[in-house]
């Protein structure tokens, strides 16, 4: 709604303004709960909100407002309760499912969380922002193939998306599908050739596929460029040395990757993240 505090405090002041001339203006008392809300202001927030209500009951702003206070205390299905008011009055409006969609997810009612993302995808064909809502819903109740489907429908809307690649090349790997894993690596790698942990996921598929040369070049290349995290590579490295029956190396390896300390080894291969 607005982008600096200083458009917050000028909606605020601007919103007084008008109520001190017209009193029973609904809309204003919304303007100024809706800037109450983003100083997080929540309790005079609901005051404006209240008093809104009892001018108009039938402005759907004040319900989605209502709803996002209500959730900042967490009444989740108080929450829901208003967004399902502000529905009612204002059906197209996308947003009203988006955060009913979080406030369902709080109370793990899965099915009408997608429901609702589903709803908005119909009202914003192509939001990236949702279809990964979307996965996020799917992931958690174990649908992976629905999953993949979205980091699909995603990358082809936006095909350099780093994130959404890597967490296709994480899902692959957990369906045992390394070659197509591998793919995405080198797509990884390519944009980012920086970047450790492109080397290392790739290493782990060329693992996964007994590729133990290539697995101890990437592996290296990810131990070269952060030595302070190399836990697991070390780790990975040691496997593919035994593999090769080069235990001396292996062992090395192995001393290196206990022999650092700080911070535990690093997150299991291609382990989804929670979004």
């Amino acid at each position: 709604m607005w982008h600096a505090k200083s458009d917050i405090d000028r909606a605020l002041t601007d919103s007084n303004q008008a109520l001190a001339s017209k009193p029973l203006l609904a809309e204003a008392y919304v303007v100024a709960a809706a800037s109450l809300y983003y100083l997080n202001k929540n309790s005079e927030a609901l005051t404006y909100l209240k008093k809104a209500l009892a001018i108009d009951p039938t402005v759907p702003d004040c319900y989605s407002y209502l709803a996002l206070s209500l959730a900042e205390s967490g009444k989740f299905d108080e929450a829901v309760a208003c967004l399902n008011k502000a529905i009612l009055l204002s059906p197209n409006d996308a947003d009203l499912y988006k955060y009913r969609a979080m406030f369902y997810l709080e109370v793990k009612q899965f099915a009408k969380a997608l429901q609702d993302l589903n709803t908005r995808l119909k009202l914003r064909p192509n939001d990236i922002a949702t279809i990964r809502s979307r996965a996020n819903v799917y992931d958690r109740l174990g649908r992976q193939q629905d999953v993949l489907s979205d980091l699909n429908l995603i990358l082809k809307i936006e095909p350099a998306s780093y994130r959404d690649l890597l967490s296709r090349a994480r899902l692959l790997s957990r369906l045992g599908q390394h070659e197509k894993a591998l793919s995405d690596c080198h797509i990884l790698i390519k944009a980012n050739p920086l970047d450790d942990d492109g080397y290392y996921y790739r290493a782990c598929e060329y693992a996964a596929l007994q590729k133990w040369k290539e697995a101890i070049k990437d592996y290296s290349v990810a131990i070269d460029e952060s030595p302070e995290s190399a836990r697991a590579s070390y780790e990975g490295r040691a496997k593919a040395y035994e593999k090769l029956g080069q235990l001396n190396l292996a062992e090395q390896d192995r001393r290196k990757a206990m022999a650092i300390r700080g911070r535990p080894a690093e997150k299991l291969l291609f382990e989804m993240p929670k979004k």
